[in-house]
Parts: C-alpha cells; structure tokens; sequence
C-alpha cells in the first residue's frame, strides 16, 4: 500500500484434507525424507469404519454395517495429524512458488498472493491463474481436492486504489471466482482497504454478546471469578491477531475502548451507566492504553 500497489489475494479450500491424504502416498513421502517408516505403517494401518443403519420409520436399528477399511486420512484430532499433513504438503511451495505469484500455508489453510501496479492487472490476474493451476495439478495428484466454490478471491490496496480496479475475477478449476469485498483468512476479516470494520464489528459483536450474559452473574459470582472469565472469554478475543487489526484508525480503536469499558463495569458489577471509581477506571484505562495501543498483552484485572 505504501507503494501504492495492489494485491490480488486467493484462499484456497481444500475439502477434508486431513482426512483425504493416501497412507501408501504419505508413507513413501516419510520414506523420501528418510523416515522409519515401521511404526507409521503400524499407526496407519487396520483402521476401519462402521455405520450405523437406520431401518424404515423412525426407529434406529442398531445393527451395523460391515466393517470397511480406510486407506486415506491421518485422523484429524490426533497429535500427529497435523504434522503429517504438514509433511505431506510440504512440496507443494516448491512447485508453487519461483514466479511473480508467492504462497503462505498454515497447516492446510493456503494462500496464493501476487503484488504489483493497479495498470499491471491482466498480468498480475494471469500469475495468479497460472499458479492456481500449478496448485490445482499438485492436491489432484497428491490425491486431494480443493473445493473451487469455496475459495476466495479479493484485490487489497489503499481505497484509492482499489477504486481504480475493475470488476475482476479470476479462473480456476473450470470455475470463475469473482472478487469479495471482504475475506476471513485465519480468522481475521480483511476488507479490500484493509480498514478492518468488518473484523472490529465482528470483535465487537461477540465481546458485547459474551459480556451481556456475563452482566447477568456478577453480583453472584466473586469479582475475582468474574475477572477471570472476562480475562479468558473477552480479552482473549480482543488481542487475538491485534498486532494486526490494531493498525485501525482512531474510530475503530475508540470502539474497542467502549469494549473494555464495558467489561471493566461487568467486573466491578456496575450498571452501564454507572462511574467507575477512581481506582477501577484508572485500571482498566491504563489498561486500555496499553491493549489498543499494542504496547504489552492485556495483564490479569486485578481486584481493586
């Protein structure tokens, strides 16, 4: 942005990756990385699957069907299942990767990117298309799926220069992906303008929710207990990926701060429209400060 350049950005859907992977194509991949491989086969193998059967009506039979062996996943849940997959895709960025078009992956969460000049459009379109193609070709061959009618699509930049983009879209998999006006990657919105509205109403949305519920127990529970799930079920959601979203502008900031108003009211089991004392709110403002302004991680409230 500061380059005054734009980013065409694609999250990719990969369809139950984790359950979907080839024990013989992950066994030799282990293989390849000079793996014992023994104890995986052992992990792998005689894993089977039952259903049970539902008889005519509305009554259950409880009989089940045959048993039918699984030949694929790395049971999704388990400790290892994230780092086989991890192992498993972690030549996917070697085919990927060397053009203009750069990927990230967390776990099976994979994001294609290309940056450059907005008058650069149809070339930057045409490098990610290409790479898409290259990402398509590697999960079909790798015996995975990504599901096209749920990736996404979006153009990020200034709001100068997102104004100067066109209606694009892009194609892949037989299938053409328009542009959103606002994408969740990782779990953080980003708009095309990378404002952050969309996440900080989101953040908001579910701090007031949690807080409203919480409002209705605090002269039952301790003030201790209480500050304790504020902590856990409120802040918690404030400062995940603030270093990210708290680079909005003062509006949104001030916004968060009702927020933290909010819950220092629900601790001290004050109404909303209540003062808080002079301690309290000295508190929860220097605290305050220090959350929305990303200088140290929200500390434990303390009883006043």
């Amino acid at each position: 942005m500061d380059r005054r350049e734009v980013t065409l950005l694609c999250l990719l859907d990969c369809s139950r990756c984790f359950d979907s992977i080839p024990h013989h194509s992950l066994l030799r991949k282990l293989e390849l990385y000079g793996v014992d491989t023994r104890w995986f086969q052992s992990y792998l193998a005689d894993h089977y699957q039952r259903v049970q059967v539902q008889s005519t009506g509305t009554s259950i039979d409880r009989t089940l069907s045959s048993p039918l062996m699984n030949p694929i996943g790395t049971y999704q849940g388990s400790a290892l299942g994230p780092l086989l997959y991890n192992i498993y895709s972690n030549d996917l960025p070697l085919h990927v990767d060397g053009g203009p078009t750069e990927m990230i992956a967390y776990a099976d969460d994979v994001q294609l990117f290309v940056t450059g000049q907005p008058s650069e459009l149809a070339q930057l379109v045409g490098s990610l298309e290409e790479a898409l193609s290259v990402a398509h070709d590697w999960y079909s061959k790798n015996g995975l799926k990504i599901n096209a009618a749920k990736t996404q699509f979006i153009v990020l930049g200034s709001r100068e220069m997102t104004r100067r983009i066109p209606s694009v879209s892009i194609k892949f998999a037989g299938s053409t992906i328009t542009c959103s006006d606002a994408v969740k990657n990782l779990g953080v919105w980003f708009e095309r303008d990378m404002t952050f509205v969309t996440h900080t109403n989101d953040v908001i949305r579910r701090c007031t929710g949690t807080l409203c519920g919480l409002s209705h127990s605090r002269h039952s529970l301790p003030q201790s207990v209480m500050a304790t799930m504020v902590q856990g079920l409120v802040f918690s959601v404030i400062r995940y990926c603030l270093s990210v979203y708290g680079a909005s502008n003062a509006t949104q900031r001030g916004r968060l701060q009702k927020v933290i108003r909010f819950a220092a009211r629900v601790v001290s089991g004050r109404k909303k429209f209540d003062r808080l004392d002079g301690a309290m709110e000295a508190t929860f403002s220097e605290r305050r400060h220090l959350i929305i302004k990303r200088k140290i991680p929200m500390a434990t409230i303390r009883r006043r």
